[in-house]
């Protein structure tokens, strides 16, 4: 999540205008006192970490009166281990189909 915080902290302008970006955990950042968040901030960040989820919360204890929640939900690989398992899925019964035809033209002849 470090490159997650980097990257909402140069989006956010964090130095210029203020604004924190806090880690809750491994796969949460909340972001306070930011003076504005809107849909092109959101799509920006589900645009460059497609993992991510975008929450904005009303909450007084922040100076802006809401907080945005980032969620990491899963590993930025985990979508190329289930694209590479379904293609070997799909490879294996193609294989399958194949071998059935195979076989059943050589038992007819």
């Amino acid at each position: 999540m470090e490159r997650v915080q980097a990257f909402l902290s140069q989006l956010l302008h964090s130095q210029r205008f203020g604004g924190r970006v806090v880690a809750r955990d491994e796969k949460t950042l909340i972001v306070f006192d930011t003076p504005s968040w809107g849909e092109r901030e959101s799509r920006a960040v589900r645009s460059k970490f497609p993992e991510c989820d975008v929450e904005v919360h009303a909450f007084d204890g922040s100076l802006s009166g809401f907080i945005v929640i980032v969620t990491r939900n899963r590993e930025p690989l985990a979508y190329l281990s289930e694209s590479a398992f379904f293609l070997v899925l799909i490879g294996f019964c193609y294989s399958l189909y194949w071998l059935h035809g195979t076989l059943q033209v050589a038992w007819v002849a």
